[in-house]
């Protein structure tokens, strides 16, 4: 959109496009389970991808569902071929896909994957319908062996789909680990820019009891990506390409600008401690905090989704500057989102009232403003900051998207286990070990500060834990230990454990 000066109202506003790969938006879509959440994340991620943008899958279900955008089905062909053999009945709504796009999946060190299932998925050998092509051109050829398949010859061998990278588990404190893996992400992300894959990182590569660092870890990647781009993601420039703009390609204009997808994002963005019984999405609210705000600066998309608007962390969910309403009950609309099917309501009413409620009027009324509870899969309404519900259809991504009877292993006959002997469960390094433990007078008054929080002012422990960390971080609360590393858990326990103390001293 164009701003010119003096003028008082935005023209053409009705006009501007929803998906801007020159701009930076936050999405934020609400609806109910099962109704195209995921298809809006991955069809605008898609969009801005195909536009140059460097896309990181930061969060999905624990089935993987983030690494799809690698698989292809070819669903587009057989629904065309259905359309062209059914050309009278109304089009099934389904996956359509028809390419296939490089990812690079961050797992812990401990993931082992089958190096010769994941070379072959990539390319690197010929497939029993290769190799008998081959045969029926001519050439003398053993018979195809698919325990040990041909390798093709290197400048035969395409780029890999699925690329690997390891990363050590971060530690709660600073230290040299979270260096290591900080430097691997940033390598990590410039590759995925450099060879145009999307980065995907996914819960299921992290093992239940670490919970904690798979929070650890979203937590620095937001903290770090706008470092990473002021560093790493500047726009080129006609002086550095030797060629006007007019010539660049879509990555070289989208060079600097990335976009984050975070699927179902009250997992790790949790409003108080909702579904997070141990308290360490605080770790990952605090990155998403830091990033939200100045996202603009450093040419960041967010494209986020969850069931409940009330259900995401207040300070990063009313930061959206796009929200999207898919089919949404009452029981996920909430107080706060209600105006906007109130004015869908209006106009839909309008529109029946012109036609006295007839037919003719109820199917216009259904086709120009759909009752929100009852919204296609494929629809949802745009909301930017005119507050105004517009209706807009939303395309399949051409990658195929995950059905819920998929198994992304199965279908790339990939695989991968958890090789116990590389696990080390190390919670501290050595440098945390020797952090000086707290003296009386400073216990005392992280007791008395905590005190004065929750029996005085009846504060929860998700906000007594955020204050006693601001007042640290600003000089305020001197205890030798980062309050910043703590869940709402470990606090609790933390005042009880004081609290019984003293109150044995005092009685002694």
């Amino acid at each position: 959109m164009t701003i010119y000066k003096d003028e008082p109202t935005l023209d053409n506003y009705e006009d501007d496009a929803w998906i801007d790969p020159n701009g930076q938006n936050y999405y934020l879509t609400i609806g109910e389970r099962g109704f195209g959440k995921g298809v809006f994340d991955e069809f605008v991620g898609n969009e801005l991808y195909n536009n140059g943008v460097t896309i990181i899958d930061l969060h999905g279900a624990d089935n993987l569902e983030n690494f799809f955008w690698s698989v292809n089905l070819d669903c587009g062909k057989k629904h065309d071929a259905w359309k062209t053999e059914h050309p009278d009945e109304k089009e099934i709504l389904e996956c359509e896909c028809g390419t296939a796009y490089p990812i690079l999946i961050l797992c812990p060190n401990y993931v082992e994957w089958d190096q010769k299932a994941l070379d072959f998925a990539n390319g690197k050998y010929y497939t029993k319908e290769q190799w008998e092509n081959k045969m029926r051109d001519g050439e003398l050829l053993e018979p195809y062996d698919i325990t040990n398949p041909p390798e093709k010859p290197i400048e035969l061998q395409p780029e890999p789909l699925i690329v690997v990278k390891h990363v050590p588990l971060p530690m709660k404190s600073k230290n040299a680990k979270n260096s290591e893996f900080i430097e691997i992400f940033t390598s990590a992300i410039l590759q995925a820019r450099k060879e145009r894959r999307i980065l995907c990182v996914n819960r299921k590569m992290w093992l239940d009891e670490h919970e904690s660092y798979h929070f650890k870890t979203i937590e620095i990647i937001l903290r770090q990506i706008r470092d990473i781009a002021y560093k790493h993601f500047q726009p080129l420039t006609v002086e550095t390409l030797g060629r006007e703009k007019k010539d660049w390609t879509v990555q070289e204009l989208s060079w600097h600008r990335t976009a984050i997808i975070i699927r179902e994002a009250s997992e790790i963005l949790a409003n108080g401690t909702k579904g997070d019984f141990s308290g360490d999405s605080l770790l990952s609210k605090k990155g998403m905090m830091g990033l939200v705000k100045k996202s603009r600066h450093e040419s960041v998309n967010l494209i986020m989704d969850t069931q409940r608007y009330e259900d995401i962390f207040p300070p990063v969910r009313d930061e959206h500057s796009i929200l999207v309403l898919k089919h949404t009950p009452d029981k996920l609309l909430g107080d706060n989102l209600k105006k906007y099917e109130d004015k869908i309501n209006v106009k839909r009413e309008a529109i029946l009232e012109k036609y006295s409620y007839s037919k003719k009027g109820i199917k216009k009324a259904n086709r120009l403003y759909p009752n929100i509870k009852r919204l296609g899969y494929n629809y949802a309404y745009i909301i930017k900051s005119d507050d105004i519900p517009r209706l807009q259809k939303i395309p399949m991504p051409k990658f195929h998207h995950k059905m819920p009877t998929d198994n992304w292993c199965n279908l790339m006959q990939v695989y991968y286990k958890m090789n116990h002997d590389l696990i080390k469960v190390t919670t501290e390094s050595k440098t945390d070990a020797t952090i000086t433990k707290p003296n009386e007078s400073q216990e005392k008054i992280l007791y008395h500060t905590i005190k004065d929080f929750k029996e005085d002012k009846k504060l929860k422990w998700n906000v007594i834990l955020e204050k006693l960390i601001e007042l640290q971080e600003h000089g305020v609360l001197h205890y030798p230990k980062l309050i910043k590393d703590m869940t709402n858990a470990s606090i609790r326990k933390k005042y009880s454990d004081m609290k019984k103390k003293l109150t044995d001293e005092i009685t002694a």
